[in-house]
C-alpha cells in the first residue's frame, strides 16, 4: 500500500467518522498526519508493517483505546504513545524496543499490555503505576531482574516471562495475589522466594528448564495449582509439602529423577509431552 492509498483509507474513516481503523499488514514506513483528524477512533491497527516512528498528531485520538503496533521497527516507544491516556488494550510484539519510558506509567487505564519479542533489558518502576493491568506478556525478551514495583499489579491474572534471562524473582511478587498464570518457562532461576507460596489463586505454574535445584516448602501453600512443569530442572531434592497442593492434576517432569517426588504425587507425573503452557 503507497501512502496515498494510505492517506485515501484515513480521510474515509473520518468522513464516516469510522471508530475502527485497520492499516495492519501494508508495508507502510508511515502514518500520514491526517490520522489526528479521526476523532472517533477507539480501535486503530498498524500492526505488519515497517514503522519506526509514529506522527504526533495521534495524541488528538482521545477516545482510542486499542492500539496494535506488534510486527513493526520500534526501537523505541514513540511519546506520543504515551500521550493516549484511554488506552486499556497496547499490543508491541515483535518490534525492537529496548527500554520503555517513565512517561509509560501514564497508561494507567491499561488492561492488556503485550512486550513480547522485544529487546527488554529492565522494566522502568513506573510499571507499577499500571494497577489496572489484567495481562502482561513479556515472553521472549531479556529481562534479568523485575523491580519491586511488579508487586504493585495486583489485578494481574496471567503474567507470561518465558525466555527470559530472570536469575531470581523479587519478593514483591507474593502481592500479586490475583495472578492465576504464571510462566517463568526457559529462564535462569537459581530458587524462587518464599513469598511465592502467597499466589494463592494460581493455577498453572510453568517452571520449566531454569537452574533450580529445589523448591521453597511454601510452594504447598499453592492449594489451586492445577498444573506444574518443573521439567529440565537439576532438581535435587522436593520438599514434602508438595504433597499438601490438593488441586494438582498434572505434574510435567521430563529430565527429573522420579525418586525425588513424593510417593504421592507420582500418579500425576508426565515425561515426554511438550510443553504446553502458555
Amino acid at each position: 500500500m503507497t501512502d496515498a492509498d494510505a492517506l485515501k483509507l484515513i480521510l474515509r474513516a473520518e468522513s464516516l467518522g469510522s471508530t475502527s481503523l485497520d492499516l495492519g499488514r501494508n508495508r507502510l514506513s508511515r502514518i500520514p498526519a491526517e490520522i489526528g483528524r479521526c476523532v472517533k477512533l477507539t480501535r486503530l491497527i498498524l500492526r505488519g508493517n515497517r514503522l519506526a516512528e509514529l506522527p504526533s498528531e495521534l495524541a488528538k485520538l482521545t477516545k482510542l483505546s486499542e492500539l496494535d503496533l506488534s510486527s513493526n521497527q520500534l526501537t523505541q516507544l514513540p511519546a506520543v504513545v504515551t500521550r493516549l491516556h484511554g488506552l486499556t488494550v497496547l499490543d508491541l510484539h515483535s518490534n525492537r524496543l529496548t527500554q520503555l519510558p517513565a512517561e509509560f506509567g501514564q497508561l494507567t487505564k491499561l488492561i492488556r499490555l503485550n512486550l513480547q519479542g522485544n529487546q527488554l533489558r529492565r522494566l522502568p518502576a513506573e510499571i507499577g503505576k499500571l494497577t489496572k493491568l489484567m495481562e502482561l506478556n513479556l515472553h521472549h525478551n531479556k529481562l534479568e531482574a523485575l523491580p519491586p514495583e511488579i508487586g504493585k499489579l495486583t489485578a494481574v491474572v496471567k503474567l507470561y516471562l518465558r525466555q527470559n534471562r530472570l536469575r531470581s524473582l523479587p519478593p514483591e511478587i507474593g502481592k500479586m495475589v490475583a495472578l492465576c498464570w504464571l510462566n517463568l518457562y526457559n529462564n535462569e532461576l537459581t530458587s524462587l522466594p518464599p513469598e511465592i507460596g502467597k499466589l494463592r489463586q494460581l493455577v498453572k505454574l510453568n517452571l520449566a528448564a531454569n537452574r533450580l535445584t529445589t523448591l521453597p516448602p511454601e510452594i504447598g501453600q499453592l492449594t489451586r495449582l492445577g498444573t506444574l512443569d518443573l521439567s529440565h530442572n537439576p532438581l535435587e531434592h522436593l520438599p514434602p509439602q508438595l504433597s499438601q497442593l490438593s488441586g494438582l492434576r498434572q505434574i510435567l517432569a521430563d529430565g527429573l529423577d522420579p525418586a525425588i517426588l513424593p510417593g504421592s504425587l507420582s500418579e500425576l507425573v508426565r515425561v515426554g509431552f511438550r510443553n504446553t503452557l502458555d
